[in-house]
């Protein structure tokens, strides 16, 4: 396991080339650089030079200005450059990483400040681990408190590979705030998040919010951590939006959002500019309600995503409720026992691989909470509706034919006229004749997002309008014979995962058949990256 050490990286190369400042000195300025004269500001800007050299170069001028030396480079200053080459991704991440450090101990404190700002705009969406490491290590080692919640930020990106421990995010944010968990410094970024101004329709103090939830989501799998420190949160509270719609959501439908994008999810349900999520939010509560608790408990708990199959089911199939979790699997176990299943055969790329888990439902049903197997009933009922199935086909044949992207969308319930069919609901006879049809929504990816023909990237517009969805979904077509790939890949379950979304793929298998596969998300993280559970429903003919 690769560790982190937030002592580490940037110093002992600032020792090495120190000491080696003086032989730098006679190559970069004595005439072995082959343009005579060559001063360092000016090794530092050429992009022909190796990386190892440019990084000499930053710890001259370091020296140089330290010692109140004159600098070469004309009106161009050392900073100019310095912040030019940190925003350029392209540039070496060694290099990227001194001329930050360099800037955050500059001998002039104008120059730290310019600094400062610089960091705490790069380190939330900043990938490269040696930059993440020069910020993380001097706002530790100087005491700067400010830059916490721009650490939660960075620390909310996931990192295989690196135990949460080790994490230098997770090592600044103990220097910072003594005598504090972890838990707890993240949570006061949730509840106190900056207040920074909405730019180009994002909402930067929900951002804040969502990556603080993320980062718990993490490092407190069930919520149950989350749970008791809301309880204990200040009285002020009681006015923050976020915190009561997370409240009734405990209150109202048994769970708690886990992810960031759950929180977001959440949110937006609780949008009291959004009519029809009030009436579904009063829905949902009675079927919650109805739901005995001795199906619900810390083993098998209630997720975001199982409220509206809950909310269907009582409006529908109202039996449901009262079925056990053994009871439901026997009803799934039996609507499947005739059908067709096509295993995934394809794994990152390799074809031939054997899947590493089964997808049938016998062979993972112990994943699978009360929630989970009723949501499962909920969604084969929907995506086989003819008229569903039928759109599905069109999808899959216009996704065929167009090579930049991967088509994908909502399958949701209709709700309109779900008033009427809730007083028909103890009526037998009218089971399954209300004005709530299933349908599937296409959501088309905006052009820049638009990454190839074997991935789909959900747009804002898809997630905005997802409040009441049953499931996202999408296509693997690329051909007509696409067997091997039934079934999420990798980078699909990582997006179940993290939008706390129940997910179905839709794959081609031959000419009028496709493979439906349902996906979900799991409760073991894995350092953010849970594997999620897959479960193969079955062919699907035209």
């Amino acid at each position: 396991m690769h560790k982190e050490v937030i002592s580490a990286g940037l110093a002992a190369l600032r020792t090495a080339a120190c000491g080696c400042i003086m032989l730098a000195g006679l190559m970069l300025g004595q005439g072995c650089s082959t343009v005579p004269d060559k001063g360092p500001l000016t090794v530092v800007r050429d992009v022909r030079e190796s990386a190892a050299k440019r990084v000499m170069a930053v710890e001259i001028l370091r020296e140089t200005q330290s010692a109140g030396k004159r600098v070469e480079g004309g009106l161009i200053a050392p900073r100019d450059v310095y912040k030019e080459i940190a925003w350029t991704l392209s540039q070496p991440p060694k290099l990227r990483a001194a001329v930050v450090d360099s800037m955050l101990n500059d001998s002039d404190p104008a120059v730290v400040e310019d600094g400062k700002e610089l960091a705490k705009l790069l380190l939330p969406k900043e990938a490269t681990r040696e930059v993440v490491v020069a910020i993380c290590k001097n706002a530790a080692m100087k005491g700067w408190k400010d830059f916490t919640p721009a650490i939660v930020r960075a620390y909310s990106r996931t990192l295989p590979g690196v135990d949460e421990s080790d994490r230098v995010e997770r090592a600044a944010l103990q220097d910072l705030h003594p005598g504090k968990t972890v838990d707890e410094v993240v949570f006061g970024v949730f509840v106190e998040p900056p207040v920074v101004p909405p730019t180009e329709r994002i909402d930067w103090t929900m951002r804040y919010r969502a990556d603080a939830w993320n980062v718990l989501a993490r490092i407190d799998e069930t919520g149950a951590t989350r749970g008791e420190m809301l309880r204990s949160a200040s009285s002020g509270s009681e006015e923050d939006s976020v915190i009561n719609a997370i409240r009734a959501c405990q209150q109202d439908l048994r769970c708690l959002p886990i992810t960031g994008e759950e929180l977001t999810w959440l949110s937006s349900l609780r949008n009291p500019a959004r009519k029809d999520n009030a009436s579904w939010w009063r829905e949902a509560t009675e079927a919650v309600a109805m739901v005995p608790t001795a199906f619900t408990g810390p083993a098998s708990p209630l997720m975001l995503r199982h409220a509206e199959p809950i909310r269907w089911a009582m409006v529908h199939r109202r039996e449901y409720l009262t079925l056990d979790r053994a009871a439901l699997l026997e009803l799934l176990s039996a609507r499947m026992k005739s059908r067709k299943f096509i295993p995934r055969t394809v794994i990152e790329g390799k074809k031939g691989t054997a899947v590493t888990k089964s997808e049938l439902l016998a062979k993972r049903e112990g994943e699978l909470s009360w929630g989970d197997v009723l949501t499962i009933l909920v969604i084969d009922e929907a995506i086989r509706e003819p008229q569903v199935v039928s759109t599905l086909f069109a999808q899959a044949q216009a996704d065929r034919a167009d090579r930049t992207t991967e088509y994908g969308g909502l399958l949701a319930w209709n709700r309109r006229g779900a008033s009427a069919s809730r007083q028909a609901a103890g009526d037998a006879s009218t089971q399954g004749q209300s004005p709530e049809r299933a349908v599937i929504m296409l959501y088309m990816p905006r052009s820049a997002q638009r990454l190839g023909d074997l991935k789909f990237i959900a747009s804002d517009e898809m997630v905005s309008a997802s409040d009441l969805a049953l499931a996202h979904y999408h296509f693997h077509v690329q051909i007509e014979k696409n067997a091997e790939y039934a079934g999420p890949s990798k980078g699909d379950l990582e997006y179940a995962q993290r939008m706390g979304r129940s997910c179905v793929v839709v794959t081609s298998i031959r000419e009028g058949v496709m493979a439906l596969d349902y996906y979900q998300p799991s409760l073991d993280w894995k350092n953010g990256l849970g594997e999620g559970t897959t479960i193969d429903l079955g062919e699907l003919s035209k």
